[in-house]
């Protein structure tokens, strides 16, 4: 799961003509002009262009569901902090070297900038990523998946509590449902999970939340592809000092390593890591936001999907109902009902309205 801090796209689009807005069933006479942006490209998009952002959220869903099931195979045979720091070391240096060649050096990235990008990801890559891999050693993939799902939950308490206000009544009932789900997934009966591993991974979705809060307020490179770059890169390097400092390299066996968990490690590099995050990246400068964080509750039942078809999940009570839980208190808490409908009127029929 990634959640970044990006700037709108340049759309294409054409200054309309002054309008005065009338709210729908208010009776408001607003007297000011506002200028009103129209969506008319300068020209139309091919039938493939329009494709193309649907086929990237779909990439997403899949690729981002796969990564659990990626982890949990690469770190039956690799250490968990050694694996995902060399994952992100190569990904977050690939990364950085294409925006490097495409966009002549990284000029304009400030000191302050890389250390924002470093603080983000030490929580979100070392606390999250990093104690998300550990749990996965002994949980199934499916299970850490939907515990990962509570992110935008938590989110949403540690944004309240920084902005200082109150929780409205239906975000207070999601996270009531998300915690019913939560303790269907670990504690209900005929569920076998290892609780240290399910809390390693639940204080992993919370440093990821806390991280994914703070890039809200952090002064960050105006190019998000050098943001994730600088997070991944930093964030690797942390998590292969951790390995190092915790012993794995003594445990680290290369005759020992499977095929399946090479394979594993390569997928979460590649189509995991880069390629879906270039999904990731064209999809939020071409479909709204909240089409694309759709992917927050669908990537879950994709990775309970793959590791029921791949061996690793067995679909217990206690994960269909925990799982199901989980998914609607996280819709609910991205799904926001749509605003009073607003009619726009040209400026010379106001004072028939008026």
């Amino acid at each position: 799961m990634w959640v970044l801090s990006h700037e709108p796209s340049e759309g294409q689009y054409r200054e309309g003509r002054h309008h005065r807005v009338i709210a729908a069933g208010r009776g408001l006479n607003v007297s000011s002009n506002i200028r009103v942006l129209t969506g008319h490209p300068a020209t139309a998009r091919p039938l493939v262009g329009r494709f193309l952002p649907w086929i990237a959220l779909v990439g997403i869903w899949f690729l981002w569901g796969s990564t659990y099931i990626g982890i949990r195979y690469a770190v039956r045979t690799i250490p968990p902090y050694l694996m995902g720091g060399s994952r992100y070391c190569i990904a977050g240096g690939l990364l950085l070297l294409i925006v490097a060649v495409r966009y002549r050096g990284l000029q304009g990235v400030t000191l302050r900038q890389v250390l924002s990008a470093g603080i983000a990801g030490s929580a979100m890559l070392l606390g999250g990523n990093g104690l998300v891999s550990v749990g996965e050693q002994h949980l199934q993939s499916g299970v850490a998946a939907l515990l990962v799902a509570t992110v935008p939950l938590v989110m949403t308490v540690e944004t309240a509590v920084v902005r200082g206000r109150g929780l409205p009544a239906r975000s207070v009932g999601a996270i009531a449902l998300g915690s019913a789900g939560v303790v269907m997934l670990v504690g209900a009966p005929g569920t076998a999970v290892n609780y240290m591993a399910a809390g390693a991974v639940f204080l992993g979705a919370f440093f990821w939340a806390t991280g994914s809060v703070y890039l809200t307020v952090a002064e960050l490179p105006r190019n998000p592809l050098i943001t994730t770059g600088l997070e991944m890169g930093i964030g690797g390097a942390l998590m292969l000092l951790v390995g190092l400092a915790t012993g794995e390299l003594g445990s680290l066996h290369l005759a020992a390593v499977t095929q399946a968990s090479v394979l594993g490690w390569l997928w979460l590099i590649g189509p995991g890591a880069l390629l879906g995050f270039s999904a990731y990246t064209y999809a939020l400068k071409t479909l709204p936001t909240s089409t694309v964080a759709t992917y927050a509750y669908i990537n879950p039942v994709v990775a309970v999907v793959l590791g029921t078809l791949m061996g690793d999940q067995s679909l217990s009570l206690g994960v269909l109902l925990g799982g199901t839980a989980v998914v609607s208190a996280v819709a609910v808490t991205l799904i926001h009902p749509r605003p009073r409908r607003i009619e726009v009127v040209p400026e010379e029929a106001v004072a028939e309205i008026a």
